[in-house]
């Protein structure tokens, strides 16, 4: 019995095994890196020089959400790493370490046998969005990390009849990673509370969490002087508009292929509901968060990945307590058929968005804009312009990055004027994109103005480069008699193609 117990666990982990590395192949199709992260490596490039957590030297706004993630860019430049392999590597490793986590825990935890714990780490190792972000570069592994954890650590505290510690400081860290850690937070807070463990177990779990966050918080407002990141005020602005867009987000995840597997998710609520009440509380405050900021403009669904190893254990629950009742109804043999089938089907429809799908497209599209146009262009942009010259750009991450150069976010996302302006009522674009003032952009005289950063085959001009659902200000720019005054166009060629981009007429070049 023993013998044949430890062969299967062998099995377990080589087939765990055999996820992670499908799971490696499937992120490699993509092998994407989002422009955003090198935001990130902005703030973590200038603290590393010396010139402090900013955007832009002597100007202090908060346009990342995710510190924890900003302190590892720095400590891996510190260390003379590239940030870039260094972030993936890091992206991949959590992403890694979440398949381990579901499939270890869940047995304890929630009771599920190892080939129902196999069936979510397949699908979570088929998820498109998983494997988007498993090499994107941004902190969304790292955080669906410490999120799994602190709910798998939580739950299997609370049913020994122990304070849940390892809850406590893994929430730490998921607060220091992104702010929506506290909603995570208030979660398992209340849960704690529903269990009425008294108050000095309360104040054993408040303790770590708030001799870490407060500090973190004190000193983030003193330098930052508000209480919210800046992207949270260039991306959101409250309102119905916004609510309609989340619930658009929302929408459009679960009418993707793989989704119908979500119908098992309320089975292991309604027929196992002491097990799982956290784990739909949980995925039911974060969507609900989704909604109300109104989605996410970046791709795949990222806001989905916090939650989807928890989706899919629930999947996984409530798929065992259907078929336990089948299993008792038609025999084990039958029930074991329908699984098998079930999870075929399911992992195949999870995938199946990676094969064709509109997101696809964004994604591979996306990924020749970041490494085709924008790393290349702003690699040249260090060398062309002067260390005292400044830019004006709406893809605010590779280009600031690489180029070096004061910068300008017409999208206001490294900008507190902008990302604090009021727009027109009614007017809701694309999340993170729907904010601009070009009459400020041009009251401050950037040298260059990139209006369509991508290389063109032609050193022409048109007014369809200016016309875009991502970008809207760039009409009103265009149909600006300032901008005609103070601005020249210029084209710069690169062997077959040309770049064309806009020069403040004062600062024409000799020769």
């Amino acid at each position: 019995m023993g013998e044949t117990s430890g062969r299967e666990a062998a099995l377990g982990v080589v087939l765990v095994a055999c996820c992670i590395l499908a799971l490696f192949i499937h992120a490699y199709s993509y092998n994407y890196v989002v422009d955003d992260a090198y935001i990130s490596y902005r703030y973590a490039r200038n603290l590393v020089d010396g010139r402090g957590l900013v955007f832009n030297p002597g100007e202090r706004v908060e346009g990342y959400t995710n510190f924890l993630w900003v302190i590892f860019a720095a400590l891996g430049m510190q260390a003379g790493l590239d940030p870039v392999p260094f972030s993936k590597a890091l992206c991949f490793v959590f992403s890694a370490l979440t398949l381990l986590a579901v499939y270890r825990y869940a047995g304890p935890v929630f009771g599920l046998r190892r080939p129902l714990r196999l069936l979510a780490v397949s699908l979570a190792a088929a998820s498109p969005a998983v494997a988007v972000w498993s090499l994107a570069g941004l902190e969304t592994t790292f955080f669906a990390f410490l999120v799994t954890m602190a709910v798998l650590a939580h739950l299997k505290s609370t049913r020994a009849g122990e304070v849940p510690m390892a809850s406590a400081v893994l929430l730490l860290v998921a607060s220091l990673t992104r702010p929506e850690g506290l909603l995570f937070a208030a979660v398992l807070l209340a849960d704690l509370l529903r269990r009425r463990p008294g108050a000095r177990a309360v104040g054993s779990w408040l303790l770590p969490f708030a001799a870490g966050y407060v500090p973190y918080f004190a000193w983030r407002y003193s330098y930052y002087g508000y209480l919210f990141p800046n992207t949270f005020y260039a991306k959101t602005g409250g309102g119905l508009g916004h609510a309609v867009r989340g619930l658009d987000y929302v929408g459009r995840h679960l009418a993707s292929p793989g989704a119908w597997l979500y119908v098992f998710a309320p089975a292991a609520l309604v027929l196992e509901r002491g097990r799982w009440g956290l784990v739909a509380a949980v995925c039911g405050v974060w969507i609900g968060y989704v909604v109300l900021v109104g989605g996410d403009g970046l791709a795949m669904y990222r806001f989905f990945v916090p939650v989807l190893p928890l989706l899919f254990l629930a999947v996984a629950g409530g798929a065992q307590a259907c078929l336990g009742r089948l299993a008792a109804w038609r025999g084990p043999v039958a029930a074991g058929a329908v699984l098998g089938v079930v999870a075929a089907a399911g992992v195949l429809a999870t995938l199946y968005p990676s094969v064709s799908s509109p997101e696809r497209d964004f994604v591979m599209e996306d990924r020749t804009r970041v490494q085709g146009n924008w790393v290349p262009i702003g690699k040249w942009l260090r060398g062309y312009a002067r260390p005292d010259e400044s830019i004006a750009v709406t893809a605010a991450g590779a280009l600031p990055y690489y180029s070096g150069l004061y910068t300008i976010d017409m999208l206001g996302i490294n900008d507190v004027h902008i990302a604090h302006r009021r727009m027109p009522a009614g007017r809701v674009g694309i999340a993170g994109h729907d904010k601009y003032d070009i009459e400020y952009v041009l009251g401050r005289r950037p040298t260059y103005i990139f209006h369509y950063p991508f290389f063109t085959r032609r050193a022409v001009i048109t007014r369809d480069q200016f016309v875009t659902e991502w970008n809207p200000g760039l009409l009103d720019l265009f149909e600006s008699q300032e901008f005609k005054r103070l601005y020249e166009p210029v084209s710069e060629r690169f062997g077959r193609v040309f770049l064309n981009f806009f020069r403040l007429r004062t600062n024409r070049r000799a020769g």
